[in-house]
């Protein structure tokens, strides 16, 4: 039981190392205001593009709204979808991780069918300085209609931090 607990310390030290290394130098997000713009493809190679409206309510807590358009394979049929965002984030780092719970509608056309969304997403945003960022993120989105199925989402996104500790000259 002794050797257990003899490796767990220096483990712990070396996180507490790792982190330290990986941290930011700049102050913590929280009252910052972010815009996203990206794109992606979902699990049937479908491209979409987004934009993204995210207000910091402290260094693990961001809500905010967006919208997103889909292609449905031709360019006379797609989705479009308004969306809000709970996220769980873990700032003060230069990659930053994140969980994110998202809802919605959505409305699929040329057939003006409307339904609800439920989107789970993680991401990690790498932010070599404190009002830009680049964000990975992967989704598993399900909607709200009979025989839905889940599909999978990855998309690539630019991002500007303004306000708080981001500090800009606009």
């Amino acid at each position: 039981m002794k050797n257990c607990l003899d490796l767990r310390q220096p483990a712990a030290l070396m996180l507490i190392v790792l982190l330290m290394a990986v941290s930011s130098s700049a102050q913590a997000s929280s009252g910052e205001h972010e815009l996203w713009f990206g794109a992606g493809v979902d699990g049937d190679i479908q491209p979409s593009v987004h934009a993204r409206y995210l207000y910091d309510q402290s260094d693990f807590w961001s809500i905010g709204g967006g919208v997103e358009h889909r292609l449905d394979g031709a360019l006379s049929a797609g989705r479009s979808a308004a969306l809000a965002e709970l996220r769980m984030v873990i700032d003060a780092l230069t990659f930053v991780p994140a969980l994110s719970l998202v809802g919605g509608g959505v409305m699929t056309w040329p057939k003006a069918e409307v339904a609800g969304l439920l989107r789970l997403e993680a991401s990690v945003v790498w932010r070599p300085a404190r009002d830009w960022g680049v964000m990975l993120r992967i989704g598993a989105e399900r909607q709200l209609v009979d025989q839905a199925a889940t599909t999978m989402l990855v998309t690539l996104a630019w991002g500007r931090y303004l306000g708080g500790a981001a500090d800009l000259e606009l």
